[in-house]
């Protein structure tokens, strides 16, 4: 999160004042802005988050080993903590390696949506 915040703010303080004042002048009112003026700006490092967090939730192990260690039950096992499971405590390392390569695979595919949705909108900038 404090990755995130920290992106967003500076995409925030790119934003040129005078693009703001013109639109005043031009009448806009603060949703107008909004739509107008702040999203267009914040839309790519939105998507920049949005594919570093969504990539983070996919492959959280700690917090669900620190807090829950995957129960009450099976309620919090995901496909992280059913790899750690199989791997370490069934040692069927081979089964382990083939849910390891399948979260890869998933973050690669949602990545790669990720990455098409962003250049979709035009050239990135640094």
């Amino acid at each position: 999160m404090p990755l995130a915040v920290v992106l967003l703010l500076a995409a925030l303080q790119r934003i040129p004042v005078e693009l703001y004042d013109a639109a005043r002048v031009d009448g806009a009112g603060p949703l107008q802005l909004f739509g107008h003026v702040t999203f267009p700006w914040l839309a790519q490092p939105l998507l920049i988050v949005l594919i570093l967090q969504t990539l983070s939730m996919i492959r959280a192990f700690d917090v669900i080993y620190v807090l829950t260690a995957g129960g009450p039950g099976t309620a919090t096992t995901t496909l992280t903590w059913k790899t750690f499971l199989t791997t370490f405590d069934s040692l069927d390392f081979g089964l382990g390696n083939a849910y390891a390569y399948t979260i890869s695979l998933i973050t690669l595919a949602i990545a790669l949506v990720y990455f098409r949705i962003l250049y979709r909108r035009g050239d990135f900038e640094a």
